[in-house]
């Protein structure tokens, strides 16, 4: 297994930077493998997946003028999102490695009832640029933790222990759409033609601290109400200067990687990030060891020993990619644009309409990657865009969003219902309604001045 993993990884990599058809081949043939391998393993999620895969294939084989290509396609598609996840998790398993991480951790999870919110939602929005679900399945035990060493009544514990997660899941699921380690971007910038990377995050930036004024402002109304005056202040511990200056280096480091990688190349940032992880992992593990052998022999631990764990996840992400792609091969996009009525629609009419159609349409059991692949394979297809590529990124990036802190499907809210032996649609659903109506309204009014009302 972790020989087909590297194959995966080094094949993705050198046909991202080439364009090497044989690459291409050697990656799809490696994917095949680590499947193959890895399948006694699957679940019911993995075994679904596989047989939708195998049911559009058919529908494509049966009515596409040129399957085999479109075929390829998908698998290209799957491919390179199973290596994203691998390089993403070699990252994450070296910061999960790092004491600086686990002390602030510890620090954000400590906050007086005032700061909490805060510290939480941009404690989980910043670090999952380098954790990813690793950011929640850190912060989420510390959460309990602290709520345990405090000692409180159930009633008032209850609350606490909600507030502090619902703040978790608006954090890591924010994080989409600006990050630039999210899977999101990754997904639509291989699709959409004209899309501005850097635009995207500096709106992505400018839209994240406005949703969440927001939802610190519902955490307040909801807290007055349930709270009734009780408060459990604790005991907070001293900032950890030190352990907080190296986890922002890093992420500094993370993103002059990723830049620069881009800028030296000519390729996409989606390709820098890709190459940015296994280099900032050896660095970070040689700071941590202090040798590069020492560093050598913790990235071959990761890979050996990590990285298989992973194989599930990789093969449903691998597929939800596949489905998206030949799902939009199947869909007559400029026949659907017209029918719609895209082109004669308001740009911000049109910007606003995503996010809640992939938020209800991942109540259906479908995976927010697929959903971007989806609309990023029929947009992409399309002559000519109906609005702003970067806006429209934008706003397929706001109903990923969406549906992570909406749907009980969603493999966070899955993670932390399981955490918190709670029912997934109460995580969700439950305890996000009024909160993703404000979003939705919010995401509205700024799609409508960034277009000007157009």
């Amino acid at each position: 297994m972790p020989v087909a993993i590297i194959v995966i990884l080094v094949a993705v990599l050198v046909e991202r930077f080439t364009g090497s058809l044989a690459a291409m081949i050697v990656a799809i043939a490696g994917m095949t493998a680590a499947m193959g391998i890895s399948a006694r393993g699957f679940g019911f999620r993995e075994w679904y997946l596989a047989a939708l895969s195998a049911a559009l294939t058919i529908a494509l084989l049966a009515t596409s003028e040129a399957p085999l290509a479109a075929v390829v396609r998908g698998l290209d598609q799957a491919a390179f999102l199973m290596a994203f996840i691998y390089l993403l998790t070699m990252l994450h398993q070296t910061a999960a490695s790092s004491p600086s991480v686990a002390a602030c951790g510890a620090y954000l999870t400590r906050q007086p009832p005032g700061r909490r919110y805060g510290a939480l939602f941009w404690g989980s929005n910043v670090m999952s640029v380098l954790f990813n679900l690793g950011a929640v399945s850190l912060l989420t035990p510390l959460v309990q933790r602290g709520l345990a060493e405090r000692k409180l009544e159930p009633a008032l514990k209850d609350i606490s222990e909600r507030r502090q997660i619902n703040a978790l899941l608006r954090g890591f699921a924010l994080n989409v759409i600006w990050s630039p380690t999210a899977l999101a971007p990754l997904a639509i910038l291989e699709l959409i033609d004209g899309v501005d990377r850097e635009r995207w995050t500096l709106l992505g930036l400018a839209l994240t601290p406005i949703l969440f004024f927001a939802g610190w402002a519902e955490d307040r109304i909801v807290a007055r109400r349930l709270l009734a005056g009780r408060t459990a202040a604790g005991t907070v511990p001293p900032f950890p200067g030190r352990a907080m200056a190296g986890f922002f280096a890093v992420v500094v480091w993370l993103f002059v990687l990723i830049w620069g990688i881009s800028a030296a190349t000519g390729e996409s940032i989606a390709a820098g990030l890709m190459l940015a992880c296994p280099i900032l992992a050896f660095g970070w593990l040689w700071a941590q060891r202090r040798s590069p052998g020492g560093a050598l022999t913790g990235l071959s631990e990761i890979a050996v020993e990590r990285l298989p764990g992973v194989a599930p996840v990789a093969a449903a992400l691998a597929f939800s990619g596949y489905m998206g792609r030949v799902a939009a091969e199947l869909a007559p996009a400029t026949a659907l644009a017209e029918g719609l009525g895209l082109y004669e629609t308001p740009d911000w009419i049109v910007l606003s309409a995503l996010p809640p159609v992939l938020a209800a349409m991942s109540f259906f059991g479908v995976s927010p990657i697929m959903l971007a692949v989806f609309f990023g394979s029929l947009f992409g297809a399309l002559e000519v865009l109906p609005t702003d590529a970067t806006l429209l990124a934008l706003a397929i990036s706001c109903g990923w969003t969406m549906a992570m802190f909406l749907s009980p499907f969603a493999t966070i809210v899955m993670l932390l219902a399981q955490q918190t032996e709670r029912r997934g649609i109460l995580v969700a659903m439950g305890r996000n309604w009024l909160y993703a109506l404000v979003c939705l309204f919010l995401m509205s009014a700024f799609f409508w001045a960034m277009t000007g009302g157009t």
